[in-house]
């Protein structure tokens, strides 16, 4: 295959304000690699073909679901008859799916650590479904679409309503093969469901690991390999993402420093500066332009 190509949110995303779509290919032609600037779902709803990525290339097949993240790149070749929903998700709104799906285990297991494990080498992140799942998922996306036209009634919350109940369901499909299997996925996203669940409780590595199962040096390594970022880096980020949905929703009244310490950080110096690493801004900044967006 060539070299890959980026596809651009603002040629699926018809309004700016849409956070997910859904793009259907009917008989989907072999595709060279590319990237987006959106996270992918890629539901396979009949026909096969080969997914290929920069790693190397394996069969799909009807039922099954492939993730893929806007740092990672793939393809399509040897494609028969393949019809593909592709749900097309904004970063934001991801952020926001995780700040409420987080504490579900099967979550981080398919959609923060499974693609992390691809870009390094790990293989697909996917799952299969039986034909009644199928027809359960083709429901929810049958229900994004509608609403996506809609934007003048609504459409986009409930667009991103639907998309909740379809990441929650494949999450829970997900972690109902790692329970059975009892696997390292199923205990790393434990952990990772735990500290969402409450990032401003302090926690040490021998805590994480104990709740894990495992010695701390298996599993500072396996968390690692599965999210690309250390526990500490981790609690970090988790905390940040909850001081960003604080300063969109709290009043303004509230100070940079009272969210700093309602997040689980004691200086709001500090605060700042891991802000600023994470969001890419301020603190200050990133309140002023998100209620700007909002007025």
């Amino acid at each position: 295959m060539r070299r890959r190509f980026n596809l651009l949110r603002e040629a699926f995303f018809s309004d700016s304000s849409l956070g997910a779509v859904v793009s259907r290919q009917r008989d989907q032609a072999p595709m060279d690699l590319h990237g987006h600037e959106f996270f992918e779902i890629v539901i396979v709803l009949g026909g096969s073909g080969l997914h290929v990525t920069p790693r190397g290339e394996k069969p799909i097949v009807t039922g099954d679901v492939l993730v893929v993240n806007r740092r990672q790149s793939h393809g399509y070749r040897d494609t028969l008859g393949l019809d593909i929903a592709n749900i097309l998700v904004a970063d934001e709104v991801m952020r926001d799916a995780e700040a409420e799906l987080g504490t579900m285990p099967g979550y981080h297991a398919l959609f923060t650590m499974e693609p992390v494990r691809r870009n390094s080498g790990g293989g697909d992140a996917r799952i299969h479904l039986g034909s009644q799942d199928l027809v359960r998922v083709e429901y929810l996306i049958d229900s994004m679409e509608a609403e996506g036209k809609r934007l003048e009634d609504g459409g986009d919350a409930m667009t991103r309503v639907w998309l909740k109940l379809l990441l929650g369901f494949l999450a829970r499909r997900y972690q109902a093969g790692d329970e059975e299997k009892q696997n390292l996925d199923a205990r790393i996203g434990g952990v990772l469901a735990r500290i969402d669940k409450s990032p401003e409780t302090p926690v040490t590595l021998a805590q994480l690991a104990r709740e894990a199962g495992m010695s701390e040096r298996s599993f500072l390594r396996s968390f690692r390999e599965a999210t690309g970022l250390s526990p500490v880096d981790y609690v970090l980020r988790a905390r940040v993402r909850r001081a960003e949905r604080l300063l969109m929703r709290s009043p303004a009244a509230e100070t940079i420093t009272e969210i700093a310490f309602a997040c689980g950080f004691n200086d709001s110096n500090y605060f700042s500066r891991v802000f600023r690493r994470f969001a890419l801004c301020s603190p200050r900044d990133f309140r002023a332009a998100r209620r700007g967006l909002l007025r």
